[in-house]
């Protein structure tokens, strides 16, 4: 092994939640940890290199992430180098993302239902979206709504109660 390397991330963060959007829990502390090793391979020496590397990744959200890289360097001469490579890579999702994603699963599709903002009820409406409530927030209209979709929530997207009970 000619190259390694260790990574340790910790976050945390304390939110407040607004009328119209909140992250659950409010407060969060998450930990990443990963590992990196490669190692070089000489074909012919000062001509051509092979880089075979992996980073393995753990995160709060993915659990267990191994990514692999392969890269090539070839120097026909002094003056040229060229490389070429294929690795994998992953997005450390956003705790907000997350959430949503979770909150999400259960509805009946993604964004059917418009909470906020857009003035035009009639054309939300036409466009498919299943229901619209605009800003300010009525709470008995917003209790509605949501008590509406809880059910189907709770039936169809079991795994968003343990996405966003983890702590």
């Amino acid at each position: 092994m000619s190259f390694g390397e260790m990574g340790y991330r910790h976050t945390t963060d304390d939110t407040e939640g607004t009328v119209d959007q909140a992250l659950v829990p409010p407060d969060s502390a998450v930990h990443f940890f990963n590992l990196f090793v490669q190692d070089q391979i000489t074909r012919w020496p000062n001509r051509a290199y092979l880089y075979v590397g992996t980073k393995l990744e753990n995160s709060y959200y993915t659990g267990f992430d191994l990514l692999p890289s392969v890269h090539l360097a070839w120097t026909p001469d002094a003056r040229r180098t060229f490389w070429a490579g294929i690795s994998r890579a992953s997005r450390t999702p956003s705790r907000r993302g997350v959430g949503l994603d979770a909150l999400l699963a259960g509805l009946p599709g993604p964004a059917e239902v418009v909470l906020l903002g857009n003035p035009n009820r009639e054309k939300c409406l036409a466009a498919g979206m299943e229901e619209y409530l605009s800003k300010p927030i009525r709470t008995q209209e917003l209790d509605a709504i949501l008590e509406k979709y809880a059910k189907h929530r709770a039936e169809n997207a079991p795994q968003a109660e343990g996405i966003l009970s983890k702590k």
